[in-house]
C-alpha cells in the first residue's frame, strides 16, 4: 500500500505544496493520513488533516476526538466542520449517503479555499470502486458512471489507493500498529452500499472469483471510449455552441441533427464548462433533449433547481435559476409610478431613468434607439409607469386593431423571462408604451401632431 501512494504522488506535482487527507477516523482513511505523513518530507509537502462531522450518529463526536489527537502527536493541523446530514437529506429529498457525500465534498471545497490546500485527498479503494460501478449500473448509469471513480477529480481531489486492495490496507495498518474508529452504520444493509458490499458482491464473486479485475478491465475499456466520444462532441461543442454573458445558447435544429449520444454529451459538456456543474442526471438531460425536439417557444425545465432551460425562437438557453440571464433594461417593476403629462419630469427605476419632457421637434431623423415620440394631445392627463399586469393591451403600430400585450411580446419574440423585467406606460389596462419595444398607435405622431411627449430612458 505504501509504495502504491509513493507512486502515486510521484505522477503529480506536489512538491512543495499543501496537501490534506480527509480522514473520518476509519481504517482506510488512518492508513492514508499515516501514509502520506510518513512521505511528506520526501516530497516537501505541508499536510494537513480535514474532518467533515456529518451528525448522524451520536457517538461522531468521539471520532473527531480520535483523529484530533492523532494529529496533535504528529503535528498535523486539523481543520474539522459539523453538519446535519439528516437534516439536507430531508431537505432536499436525499438518501443519507447522497446527503452525505455532497455536504462533504462541499466542506473540502471550502476548506481548500479557505486554507490555500493544493488537493485534497481521500481514501477510495479498488473495492471501494467497483462498489461504484456496480452501484451505478445497477441504477442505470451512462458510460461515465460505469467508468468509475478516477484518481484524480475536479482536479483536487485524489484517490491515491484506488488500485490498492482493502486486504493491503489492513495489512499496513496491523504492520504500523495504527489505531482506528469503527463506524458502525457500515455494518448496516439498510444502506445500500453496505447490502451489496456484504450481501451481493460476495455472490458474485462465487460467479466469478475475478470479479474485480474483470470490472476494473471493463472500467479501462470504456474509458478509452468515453474519452474518445468526448473529443467528438467537444468539437462540436466548439463549433455551434455559444457559452457567452453566462448563458448557453445552441440552434435546436444544429443539436435535434447530432446522434442522441452526441447530444447528450454536448448538453452535458457544455454544462459542465460553464456552470462547472458534473453531476447532471441522465434524466436532466433526456429532459432538455425532450424540450429541443419540441421546440416550443418559451417552454423550459428546471435542472437540479440550479439552472433553468429555455425554449426561446428555435434555440435552446441555458441559465443559472438564481440570477437568470442579461437584462434587457431593468428588474421587475412592482411599484407604480404616476405622473401628471403637463410636467417635465425624471424618474428613477431601479437602476434607470426615464426622461418625459414636452417637445415641439417633429424632426425624428436623430432619435435615438432609446427613445420614443408620442402625441401629447392624445395622451390621458394622468398615467403610470409600472410593469406589465394579466389584462394589459396595445394598440400596435400599422396594424390597426387591439391586441393582448402578451400576444404582442409574444409576436415581437421577447423571451418570457425578460417580459418581467419591462416597464409601461399605461393608463388603466391600455399601454402606450413598452420599454425598448414599441408605441400604441393611438398616440403616434401623424401630420396633425401639435405637442410631442418624447419618453428617453438611460443607465444611472
Amino acid at each position: 500500500m505504501f509504495n502504491s501512494v509513493r507512486e502515486f504522488l510521484k505522477t503529480t506535482e506536489c512538491n512543495g505544496k499543501k496537501v490534506a487527507v480527509a480522514c473520518s477516523g476509519g481504517p482506510d482513511s488512518m492508513a492514508l493520513l499515516h501514509a502520506i505523513n510518513s512521505l511528506k518530507k520526501d516530497f516537501s509537502l505541508s499536510l494537513v488533516c480535514l474532518h467533515y462531522d456529518h451528525g448522524i450518529r451520536e457517538e461522531s463526536n468521539l471520532d473527531a476526538i480520535f483523529v484530533k489527537r492523532f494529529c496533535d502527536i504528529n503535528g498535523i493541523p486539523f481543520i474539522m466542520e459539523k453538519g446535519n446530514v439528516p437534516l439536507l437529506a430531508f431537505k432536499n429529498g436525499q438518501t443519507l449517503e447522497m446527503a452525505a457525500r455532497e455536504a462533504r465534498y462541499a466542506f473540502f471545497e471550502r476548506a481548500s479555499r479557505e486554507n490555500d490546500i493544493y488537493a485534497v485527498m481521500v481514501a477510495h479503494h479498488l473495492e471501494d470502486n467497483i462498489e461504484s460501478i456496480l452501484l451505478h449500473f445497477i441504477r442505470g448509469s451512462g458510460i461515465s458512471g460505469l467508468i468509475g471513480m478516477s484518481e484524480i477529480r475536479n482536479p483536487n481531489i485524489w484517490r491515491p489507493m484506488l488500485d490498492v486492495k482493502k486486504e493491503d490496507i489492513l495489512n499496513y495498518i496491523e504492520e504500523n500498529a495504527i489505531e482506528y474508529r469503527e463506524d458502525v452504520t457500515n455494518q448496516d444493509i439498510k444502506y445500500t452500499r453496505n447490502f451489496l458490499r456484504k450481501d451481493i458482491i460476495p455472490k458474485l464473486l462465487k460467479i466469478n472469483p475475478n470479479l474485480y479485475s474483470a470490472l476494473r478491465r471493463t472500467s479501462d475499456i470504456l474509458r478509452a471510449e468515453n474519452e474518445f466520444m468526448d473529443t467528438i462532441a467537444n468539437r462540436l461543442l466548439d463549433s455551434f455552441v455559444d457559452l457567452s454573458d453566462g448563458v448557453i445558447t445552441i440552434k435546436t435544429k444544429d443539436l435535434n441533427e447530432l446522434h442522441i449520444s452526441i447530444r447528450r454529451r454536448v448538453l452535458r459538456n457544455s454544462i459542465s464548462a460553464l456552470f462547472g456543474l458534473t453531476d447532471i442526471s441522465l434524466k436532466n438531460i433526456e429532459d432538455i433533449i425532450v424540450l429541443c425536439e419540441k421546440s416550443i417557444t418559451n417552454k423550459e425545465v428546471s435542472i437540479k433547481r440550479a439552472l433553468i432551460a429555455q425554449i426561446e425562437y428555435g434555440e435552446l438557453k441555458i441559465y443559472k435559476n438564481t440570477s437568470g440571464k442579461k437584462k434587457l433594461f431593468t428588474e421587475s417593476l412592482n411599484e407604480i409610478i404616476e405622473f401628471d403629462k403637463a410636467h417635465d419630469k425624471i424618474i428613477e427605476i431601479k437602476d434607470f431613468c426615464i426622461e418625459i419632457k414636452k417637445s415641439f421637434d417633429k424632426d425624428l431623423s436623430c432619435k435615438d434607439e432609446n427613445e420614443e415620440y408620442l402625441d401629447l394631445d392624445k395622451l390621458p392627463r394622468s398615467m403610470v409607469f409600472r410593469g406589465r399586469q394579466t389584462g394589459d393591451f396595445i394598440y400596435p403600430l400599422n396594424l390597426g386593431g387591439k391586441k393582448k400585450l402578451k400576444d404582442y411580446l409574444s409576436d415581437k419574440k421577447i423571451p418570457l423571462e425578460k417580459r418581467n423585467e419591462l416597464v409601461v406606460l399605461a393608463h388603466g389596462p391600455e399601454v402606450f408604451w413598452v420599454s425598448g419595444i414599441g408605441i400604441s398607435q393611438r398616440v403616434a405622431l401623424s401630420e396633425e401632431t401639435k405637442n410631442i411627449l418624447l419618453i428617453r430612458l438611460f443607465k444611472i
